[in-house]
């Protein structure tokens, strides 16, 4: 039985595997990262090119924009870890702090169960 029921959002799956984290905004991402937060689903409009690595912290990402060969899909494959990109509008339900499960194989957004 699956711990995740709830689709939050759905969009192109960009880079294989599930991962279950804390939602991050990219733009608040260094300061997570500095509190020694983990497991963390970064969301955000796009990744910027000039952002060529991903934190170990990070087990997920998430944006907007993009397809299947956007940067945030290229360093994801790299590192390894689910991304789901081209969400559009629905990126507006993954609130910071949200527990999430992204499923970088099929390009869904589960609310995690606590």
């Amino acid at each position: 039985m699956q711990r995740w029921r709830k689709t939050l959002a759905s969009g192109v799956a960009a880079s294989p595997g599930v991962a279950e984290g804390i939602v991050v905004p990219y733009s608040e991402l260094a300061k997570a990262i500095d509190e020694g937060r983990r497991n963390l689903v970064v969301v955000g409009p796009m990744i910027p090119p000039e952002q060529i690595s991903i934190h170990e912290s990070v087990c997920g990402l998430v944006t907007q924009e993009g397809g299947i060969l956007c940067h945030a899909a290229s360093i994801a494959r790299e590192r390894g870890i689910p991304c789901v990109v081209g969400l559009g509008d629905a990126i507006r339900t993954l609130t910071t702090g949200m527990s999430v499960v992204v499923n970088g194989s099929t390009g869904e957004i589960y609310a995690a169960d606590n």
